[in-house]
């Protein structure tokens, strides 16, 4: 049987250019899945209001971590299947984006003939502003191109081994260059109301939660427990948190930005802060944490310190750990 892999990240702007940037904003922003206001209502919001706003502060701060090969996002997802595609004899890696290119709709007619097609979105938790929404996209055009019954999608991998062995392995390998005080597990945010209703207004913390296959936050916290107990770390050594909050209406707390300040004033010196939100690095992660939140804490003195680590990316160990959860999880 002939299988193909297809990976699926976000998305990313073309390039740097203010105009480039507008159009990825105005694909990301205006899916129902990130901002679900009615269509004509967040059509509006988007196209008058957000984008010719926001793209220009955008690009600049693309620019700041564009490397020469392009898009960090891009460049490593590219680098990560092309590693894949050597691990993985008999299965043929092929990647795409959410949101800009390679465009999804292009990747799946290409690989159409293929026996079975393995889809894996590239984010390790559930929630309908990025699994979900690359989810139905790729139904929608395996419906399109009459190949539906040959899709099989890779669930969210929040606490697999292969996941939390990776970011345990990478942590280990830091500690003995980079002295912590305290981890900061920084994992994206999202509106509170796309956690479910139960959820939403919970008042039992996610750390004592069960594993909650549908609720984001508590698979977050799921991961940062599993994370924690594999690093032999103790209570008061780490904390969960989130960031990238967008517009005025509440997000899932603690805020990452609100966070760091209160940790300075209890007199943390030596902070390392990474995402295991995200596999590859990219704006929020290279801009918002490695040099924006690392300003904020560092400020002009030389008393604090933040130590950024870079998401698993494509280094060898994961592509080694990943291929052989791929492998395992075979029909």
């Amino acid at each position: 049987m002939k299988q193909a892999l297809l990976i699926i990240n976000l998305g990313t702007p073309d390039s740097t250019d203010a105009n480039d940037v507008g159009r990825y904003l105005t694909e990301f922003l205006t899916d129902k899945h990130v901002i679900d206001l009615p269509y004509p209502l967040r059509q509006f919001l988007v196209r008058a209001l957000i984008v010719p706003k926001r793209k220009f502060a955008s690009a600049k701060k693309y620019k700041k971590v564009w490397l020469t090969e392009g898009s960090p996002l891009l460049h490593y997802t590219k680098s990560l299947s092309s590693k894949l595609d050597q691990t993985l004899d008999d299965i043929d890696v092929f990647f795409s984006m959410r949101y800009g290119n390679p465009k999804t709709s292009d990747v799946l007619k290409e690989i159409s003939h293929y026996d079975e097609i393995v889809v894996l979105p590239l984010y390790p938790h559930d929630t309908k502003s990025s699994y979900l929404t690359a989810k139905e996209q790729v139904e929608l055009f395996s419906r399109k191109y009459n190949i539906s019954e040959k899709i099989r999608f890779i669930e969210p991998f929040y606490s697999e081994d292969f996941f939390i062995d990776s970011w345990v392995e990478k942590l280990k390998s830091q500690k003995p260059k980079i002295p912590a005080d305290f981890y900061l597990f920084s994992y994206h945010g999202i509106p509170l109301h796309h956690l479910p209703k139960e959820c939403s207004s919970c008042k039992i913390p996610c750390s004592n939660l069960v594993k909650t296959s549908d609720c984001y936050r508590a698979q977050c916290y799921e991961t940062t427990e599993l994370i924690v107990k594999k690093m032999g770390l103790k209570e008061g050594q780490y904390m969960t948190s989130f960031q990238s909050r967008l517009g005025k209406r509440p997000w899932i707390k603690p805020y990452t930005d609100l966070v760091i300040e209160d940790l300075k004033q209890k007199g943390v010196k030596n902070l390392t802060v990474f995402s295991p939100s995200f596999i590859v690095d990219c704006l929020e992660t290279l801009e918002e944490l490695g040099m924006e939140l690392k300003e904020d804490f560092e400020g002009q003195s030389d008393e604090f310190k933040l130590n950024f680590i870079p998401c698993l990316n494509d280094e060898d160990l994961f592509v080694s750990k990943l291929g052989t959860f791929i492998k395992e999880s075979r029909t």
